[in-house]
């Protein structure tokens, strides 16, 4: 993402009461750190490296992570 980095963006989503349930999956390309990998893991459901997973995993992520996201607004 040119000009914002992800970091910023997902803690701008966790800071926002309208964002902050809202469920996050990490879609990326790049060669994370450990660190990162970690720091990633607070605000995602998935970190998903691309290329090494396939289309059908990817799918059964966003599903996963969507029915999971309805059944905690269902409970509001």
């Amino acid at each position: 993402m040119p000009g914002l980095g992800g970091f910023t963006v997902l803690e701008t989503m966790r800071d926002d009461p309208n964002l902050q349930d809202l469920p996050v999956i990490v879609y990326t390309a790049g060669d994370l750190q450990e660190d990162q990998r970690e720091r990633l893991a607070e605000f995602s459901q998935a970190l998903l490296k691309k290329g090494s997973v396939t289309v059908e995993e990817l799918l059964t992520c966003l599903e996963k992570s969507l029915q999971k996201y309805h059944q905690s607004q269902a409970r509001m």
